[in-house]
């Protein structure tokens, strides 16, 4: 279902998604590729993850409209293409993870080359495993923001292979201002932003997510983990209108009923009167 506030101008074709492009190569290796293709196709039923059998095709692009807000299937949990096998192979790692916790996930990853993605509840430490298993397991290479200490050795170059960006808290940075350029700068990239700024109750949201999807023009991605649950719901997107109040009214009402590893941690605030 789309929401519309305001007239919208005609459909925007969306681009490709970066890695939906035919495999090339000699004959050997596109034959092990098309095996490997096969193999992780059928992961997600040996790991019991989604609701459904990964295709291979990416779920139906969207109209990038700005104002609108856009509610996703969750009967299905289809991830993006076929990233490689060195992917793949870590993919399967964190397929395994899923299954052993108990985590299942719901809803197709959007078409998207470029977004925000919410990840909120944020309570734990662990939020950042459970999100990148969840992650990898949809074939999304996120970008992510993490105080600078994280990255020494010995695991500082697997956190920076995982999409990692080093943030020196004790400097002044306008972070809004640097993801835009480098939103401005690729042709494809996931952002993946706590909203609550810290892992500590706070109902009031932090706007640097927003303004940074804003300034970038990207839509942003609306994922919803409940740990009671051990569910992770791809569950909508929104495409900002300006109106941050507003939007943000309608954001919050998709976390209304979201639980975090520490339950007493996550609060959305006032009753939202956004419609989902």
């Amino acid at each position: 279902m789309v929401q519309r506030r305001a007239p919208a101008a005609a459909p925007a074709a969306m681009a490709a998604h970066p890695c939906d492009q035919p495999p090339q190569g000699p004959p050997r290796r596109l034959a092990g590729a098309t095996a490997c293709r096969l193999l992780c196709a059928r992961g997600a039923l040996v790991f019991g993850v989604s609701a459904k059998r990964d295709t291979g095709e990416p779920a139906p692009s969207m109209t990038e409209k700005q104002g609108w807000h856009v509610n996703f299937d969750t009967n299905t949990a289809l991830p993006a293409p076929y990233r490689g096998l060195a992917f793949e192979m870590f993919r399967w790692v964190c397929l395994a993870y899923l299954k052993l916790t108990g985590w299942k996930c719901f809803g197709d990853w959007p078409n998207y080359p470029k977004a925000v993605m919410l990840a909120a509840p944020h309570t734990s430490n662990w939020d950042a495993v459970n999100m990148l298993a969840v992650a990898f397991y949809y074939r999304v290479r996120l970008r992510w923001m993490a105080k600078q200490s994280l990255v020494r050795w010995p695991f500082g170059g697997l956190l920076l292979w995982a999409g990692c960006i080093p943030i020196d808290r004790s400097k002044h940075n306008d972070m809004v201002s640097s993801m835009v350029a480098a939103f401005a700068a690729t042709d494809a990239m996931i952002l993946a932003i706590a909203p609550e700024g810290t892992r500590s109750l706070n109902p009031e949201w932090k706007s640097g997510f927003y303004q940074i999807a804003r300034l970038a023009k990207v839509p942003i991605v609306l994922t919803v983990p409940d740990y009671p649950t051990r569910t992770c719901v791809v569950s909508g997107a929104l495409f900002p209108s300006g109106d941050y109040e507003a939007d943000l009214a309608l954001m919050k009402h998709h976390y209304r009923n979201a639980r975090g590893k520490h339950v007493g941690q996550f609060s959305i605030g006032k009753a939202s009167g956004g419609q989902a």
